[in-house]
């Protein structure tokens, strides 16, 4: 079966190399299938999460929280990702 909803979200890494200091982001993807999310690499099963909400923070960016038996997992995302989370709630509810 296909995935339902794909939204993009953004990996953050500090690199520090002998003179310098950044800031590298990664292009990564949530993609919501009927059974499962799959987080970038990581698949989390859909009955172990909770809840899915979204905060924005600054004109573009946002944090998806996703509230897991395992603790709650904070995304940075770039647009809102409103259609993933009502697809979540459609499978769920």
């Amino acid at each position: 079966m296909g995935p339902i909803s794909i939204h993009s979200f953004v990996e953050r890494k500090q690199v520090v190399d002998r003179l310098t200091k950044r800031v590298d982001e990664i292009k990564k993807e949530i993609v919501l299938y009927k059974d499962y999310l799959k987080i970038g690499e990581k698949e989390v099963k859909i009955t172990e999460v909770f809840d899915m909400s979204y905060r924005p923070v600054g004109p573009e960016d946002g944090f998806l929280y996703l509230h897991t038996i395992r603790g709650v997992k904070t995304l940075c995302v770039k647009s809102n990702p409103a259609e993933l989370i009502d697809a979540f709630y459609s499978i769920t509810r």
